[in-house]
């Protein structure tokens, strides 16, 4: 199968919700940049899964669902069951090019939503990753946000840290009492697609460790350009609630 083109993974999101007095509402959204994903565009070889989740209250439940093909060719399968929820798993591209219209059931849900996937030859592009690395450090005592800058410390820039898909941010914390910390992307402050910019449904992000120096994990943006707007605020804090740093901004770029 001669092409000029790489194979890529696609995950396509499907936020279902409820708007009052009105049916079901399906919205799909492309895992890596939240642009719509209604009708998917992919290329043989590709590799395309789903994550599906349901508005429920100030919240999102991950129920049962299954995925039918009208066209079993496309990847491969008729059919996709998920009995759990949540992420479906990748499944290869198989044919060169065409389309189908597949059925989402998700369960507890009614009527079912019927979107598409159409194969082109040159389907999609890999996505270079830029792979820059963040380190900011907040010291509780002064209640300071800092970003590392060839071996120093400076100030967090004000206006916001751009960022890109690829690249990776490591929060640290210089704490004086035995309180863990963590990194959080409030909901009041933000009203993206996404709960963070390194995963749609996540939030917070604590400390790996504890003691008067911690760290989180190293958390890669995979967001690529939220559909809602390019800027995150998030916050350092204490859990016990205690002390909560000034917001600051990573922006998508």
């Amino acid at each position: 199968m001669p092409s000029t083109r790489n194979p890529t993974q696609i995950l396509v999101l499907v936020n279902v919700t409820f708007p009052l007095g009105l049916p079901p509402q399906y919205t799909y959204l492309a895992f890596a940049d939240g642009s719509p994903a209604q009708t998917v565009t992919v290329g043989p070889g590709d590799q395309i899964g789903w994550f599906v989740r349901v508005q429920a209250g100030p919240n999102w439940s991950r129920p049962a669902y299954t995925l039918t093909f009208q066209d079993p060719s496309i990847l491969g399968t008729a059919s996709v069951a998920v009995p759990h929820g949540g992420g479906s798993g990748f499944f290869t591209v198989q044919c060169l090019s065409g389309g189908t219209k597949y059925t989402l059931a998700v369960s507890g849900v009614i009527p079912v939503s019927d979107p598409k996937i159409q194969v082109d030859p040159n389907g999609t592009f890999v996505i270079a990753a830029h792979g820059l690395q963040y380190n900011v450090r907040w010291t509780a005592a002064t209640n300071v946000m800092e970003l590392e800058d060839d071996g120093s410390w400076i100030l967090f820039p004000p206006a916001g840290l751009p960022v890109t898909v690829g690249d990776t941010v490591q929060f640290f914390a210089v704490l004086t009492q035995p309180v863990d910390f963590e990194i959080d992307f409030p909901a009041g402050l933000n009203q993206n697609v996404w709960a963070s910019p390194f995963d749609p449904n996540q939030s917070s992000f604590p400390a790996m460790n504890h003691g008067p120096n911690e760290n989180t994990d190293n958390l890669k943006v995979v967001d690529r350009s939220d559909a809602a707007g390019t800027k995150f605020q998030f916050v350092a804090a204490l859990t016990d609630g205690s002390l909560q740093s000034a917001p600051f901004s990573l922006i998508l770029s």
